[in-house]
């Protein structure tokens, strides 16, 4: 496993004049480990709270027992998929967040850590 960490003093000291470049993505670095996956829970929502909905208008059986287990099923559509895109958008914000702190350490190495 790779060491996700900057010493931003260091860097600083070290590259006085990138003193503005290594702000900025450290403001990156806040702005991404601050992500929740909230986002494309979202969207994964919409998407599947619209395909659910096509599938009632197109396909669904308006009689009584059976419209009941279909809204019990689309619930259960909209919760999962809303889940799964928060997980995947948690993990796809942990891998952009790996990828910068590499690319920091590429950047910027510090000799001697």
């Amino acid at each position: 496993m790779t060491n996700h960490t900057f010493n931003l003093p260091r860097a600083l000291n070290a590259y006085p004049e990138q003193t503005s470049q290594i702000l900025q993505e450290m403001e990156r670095i806040k702005q991404i480990s601050a992500e929740c996956g909230c986002s494309m829970g979202a969207k994964f929502m919409l998407g599947s709270t619209g395909v659910v909905g096509i599938y009632f208008v197109f396909f669904g059986e308006f009689d009584f027992p059976k419209i009941l287990i279909d809204v019990l099923i689309g619930f259960m559509i909209i919760f999962f998929s809303s889940a799964a895109g928060k997980i995947l958008g948690i993990g796809l914000a942990k891998l952009r967040l790996a990828q910068l702190y590499s690319s920091l350490q590429v950047r910027y190495p510090m000799h001697g850590e």
